[in-house]
C-alpha cells in the first residue's frame, strides 16, 4: 500500500515538473510583457544550380465529385463566394491587360 502511495506521489511530482518546465518566463515591465527576444531567419533563394531535380505534374481533376465541388460552384459569382476558377480566369485577364 506504501509503494502505491509512494508511485503515485512520484508520477504527480514528475508530471508537474515536464508541464511546467517549457513554459517562458514573461518579464513584467510597468505593467507590460516585454517583446519576444526571438528574430526570423530570412528565407534563401534558390538558385538554378542548387536544384538538381524538378518535375512537372499535369493531372485532371473531376469537378463533378463531391471534394471537387468548392473548386467548381458557384456557376455565377456572386459578391460572397467565387470559385477557384473564376478567380484564376480574373487573375490571367488582369496579367494581360
Amino acid at each position: 500500500m506504501n509503494n502505491k502511495i509512494l508511485i503515485i506521489i512520484q508520477t504527480i511530482i514528475l508530471s508537474s515538473t515536464l508541464l511546467f518546465s517549457q513554459q517562458e518566463k514573461l518579464v513584467v515591465i510597468d505593467g507590460l510583457f516585454a517583446p519576444s527576444t526571438r528574430t526570423r531567419i530570412a528565407k534563401q533563394k534558390n538558385r538554378e544550380a542548387d536544384i538538381t531535380f524538378s518535375k512537372r505534374v499535369h493531372r485532371e481533376i473531376y469537378l463533378k465529385q463531391k471534394k471537387n465541388h468548392s473548386l467548381y460552384y458557384p456557376h455565377k459569382p456572386n459578391s460572397i463566394y467565387k470559385s477557384m476558377f473564376s478567380i484564376i480566369r480574373e487573375g490571367l485577364l488582369k496579367q494581360k491587360s
